[in-house]
C-alpha cells in the first residue's frame, strides 16, 4: 500500500517524464474513475479506458462527468 497515493478527480499528474494521467468521475460506484493517460513521446497519444459508466440520475452517486476526446478508447464488455 505504500506505493499508492490518492488523487482528486480532474487533477493531472505525471507518472514519468512522458506520461501524464488524470481520473474523471464515472459515477458508476463510489470512488470509480476513468483513467485518462496522455503519452508525450514525440507524438501525443490520448487513451481512455472504462469498464462501466454510471447513470445520469442516481440518488446516491454523482452523475458521470464528460471525459476528454481520446485517440484510443478501450472498453470492457462483461456480457
Amino acid at each position: 500500500m505504500s506505493h499508492f497515493i490518492g488523487v482528486p478527480y480532474d487533477m493531472r499528474f505525471r507518472i514519468d517524464d512522458n506520461i501524464k494521467v488524470k481520473f474523471t468521475n464515472t459515477g458508476h460506484m463510489l470512488g470509480s474513475g476513468l483513467p485518462y493517460p496522455v503519452i508525450e513521446n514525440g507524438q501525443i497519444k490520448r487513451i481512455a479506458y472504462t469498464g462501466d459508466i454510471g447513470r445520469p440520475v442516481n440518488r446516491i452517486l454523482a452523475p458521470p462527468q464528460p471525459f476528454p476526446q481520446a485517440d484510443i478508447l478501450i472498453l470492457n464488455r462483461l456480457w
